[in-house]
């Protein structure tokens, strides 16, 4: 169905796409230095898709300047792993501020540097609402990799609830790598102090207005030092092998809409984290999820618009097919439908939803279908299916035993 897609169109895609001045991708500008991301606005669902975005179309940035208020706790978190693993500095311009969870972002930069205000809040787990949920755990576990000052870290888990800290000097010298203290704990004599300072890395100036569609940023107004970001060197050898009808379900990194596979791919390879990407194709999908960023493959489900694919580095090999127990919520399922047969004992369970009934009979080695009554809410698990019969107020589902082949493997020019 996708073959000739994917195989002819896909590798061009991959490899086009060339970033164009002044472009926002959500909440991230591109202006005409090809060194900087800009953060301009609230970090939400979809912020960690697009600054993977952002950051396939500057691979060669350095610097991350910020300008925003904060947002979603878990999704910030995300994207400050991001910018710490790419290896940027992060910069606050004068008359700009970083709120909040923007602050996790701050914290992410290999050297951070501020004009403008730096604060932090208390941390909030259910502030998440609909996003990712980040657990304080987690959160510290990051902050200390990003070598955050244990003060600070006390004030976004300890402080006032309702009162953010600005940092200070004091707090911002703590987060220059150019101006820790090194101590030698045995001066010779000829020395006039025990403490040297390093020379500190000069701040990178930034003019102009950073608000979505404020005026354009001309490349003159940006003096920022010399690089200090390397790319990553990419692997020997990159390919994808995609699979047609399977949904990697799971161990998700960020969702977000994309135009078409081609683009969730590339934010995929353009992101050290992710090892797998499902793309839904369903033509009604308008605005709403469509791409998936994964860690790995997670569980399988065979899904008629799904396309998936499992990044290959370094010579590494894909499975030919994969086989498993499948019900597809496009294929298998029928409104109205009521079936009569073997009944697995024990497992009349009650269930939210026609969902989870399918779910449950997936796991169940022995289960052949469902049948899902929707007042009361009941879900009972068949062993053997003899008949069925329309019936309103069921959903049924059969399941069938499935393996989806590899449709294809593409090479990925480096």
């Amino acid at each position: 169905m996708f073959r000739l897609f994917l195989g002819l169109v896909l590798p061009i895609l991959l490899l086009v796409g060339a970033a164009r001045a002044d472009e926002q991708i959500g909440s991230f500008r591109l202006v005409d230095d090809p060194s900087v991301i800009v953060l301009t606005g609230e970090i939400t669902r979809n912020a960690p898709l697009d600054f993977r975005r952002a950051a396939q179309k500057r691979p060669n940035a350095r610097t991350m300047v910020l300008a925003s208020r904060g947002g979603l706790p878990g999704e910030a978190l995300l994207v400050a792993m991001s910018v710490h693993e790419r290896g940027l500095d992060t910069f606050v311009p004068r008359g700009q501020s970083c709120h909040a969870e923007c602050a996790y972002i701050f914290f992410g930069g290999v050297r951070r540097n501020a004009d403008g205000e730096v604060s932090v809040s208390r941390f909030d787990p259910d502030a998440a609402g609909a996003g990712m949920p980040i657990g304080e755990s987690e959160l510290i576990d990051a902050l200390h990799e990003f070598d955050t000052p244990q003060s600070l870290i006390d004030r976004i888990v300890k402080g006032p609830a309702s009162v953010p800290y600005a940092l200070g000097p004091t707090d911002l010298r703590l987060l220059e790598p150019g101006d820790v203290a090194v101590v030698d704990p045995a001066p010779a004599p000829d020395r006039p102090s025990p403490v040297q300072n390093k020379p500190t890395p000069p701040k990178p100036e930034l003019k102009g207005d950073l608000t979505p569609g404020g005026p354009e940023l001309g490349e003159d107004e940006f003096e920022l030092d010399s690089p200090v970001f390397t790319p990553v060197v990419p692997a020997t050898s990159v390919s994808i092998a995609v699979y047609e009808e399977l949904d990697f379900y799971g161990r998700d990194l960020s969702s977000g809409y994309t135009n078409n596979i081609a683009e969730c791919a590339r934010g995929c390879l353009g992101d050290n984290m992710c090892r797998a990407f499902t793309f839904n194709s369903d033509p009604k999908i308008k605005t709403g999820p469509n791409c998936f960023l994964k860690s790995g493959v997670g569980r399988l489900e065979q899904y008629r618009y799904a396309i998936s694919g499992r990044v290959l580095r370094g010579g590494e090999q894909a499975p030919q097919s994969y086989s498993f127990g499948a019900i597809d919520p496009t294929q298998d399922v029928e409104q109205g439908m009521r079936f009569s047969g073997t009944e697995l004992s024990g497992n009349v369970v009650g269930s939210s939803s026609v969902g989870e009934c399918r779910q449950a009979c997936i796991d169940e080695e022995q289960c052949s279908g469902f049948t899902y009554r929707t007042s009361p809410k009941q879900c009972q698990l068949m062993g053997s299916i003899d008949s069925s019969r329309q019936s309103k107020g069921y959903v049924s589902g059969t399941k069938r035993f499935v393996t989806i082949p590899v449709a294809d493997i593409i090479p990925i020019a480096e």
